[in-house]
């Protein structure tokens, strides 16, 4: 946990907040820590617009947090963080195809687009750029 304090501050001052918030930080690291020691399910199978066929997922030891077999349709992921794998895998996979549908899209429709940008918000999500696009 960090505590951010402001520069006129005491520490007089921020060892009583520090006192009267202890429950508070004591309930809130403890829902945090259940939060993330929760376990997510990796799925068996993950499916993507542009296939066909779903890549089957495979959970093991190995040295790149992920790695595509484009050929048999498997993703093989990291077992240390499976969730940051398949997270890491998905955003790769929309980074490298996006663009090439965007670009066949506007072809067809005649709409031009101005870039495919894949990011990881945490916050701002639905905010437009200050071009208003």
């Amino acid at each position: 946990i960090r505590l951010t304090v402001p520069l006129f501050c005491s520490k007089k001052q921020i060892q009583q907040f520090l006192a009267q918030s202890e429950q508070w930080l004591i309930e809130t690291w403890n829902k945090q820590h259940h939060v993330q020691s929760t376990s997510f399910e990796i799925p068996s199978e993950i499916s993507f617009f542009n296939r066909e066929q779903p890549f089957q997922i495979v959970v093991q030891k190995q040295h790149r947090i992920f790695q595509f077999d484009w050929e048999n349709s498997y993703l093989f992921i990291k077992d240390q963080q499976p969730y940051q794998a398949l997270q890491n895998a998905v955003i790769a996979y929309a980074k490298q195809e996006l663009p090439v549908l965007l670009s066949e899209l506007s072809q067809k429709t005649r709409l031009s687009y101005a870039e495919c940008a894949i990011r990881r918000p945490k916050t701002r999500w639905g905010s437009c750029s200050s071009q208003h696009n």
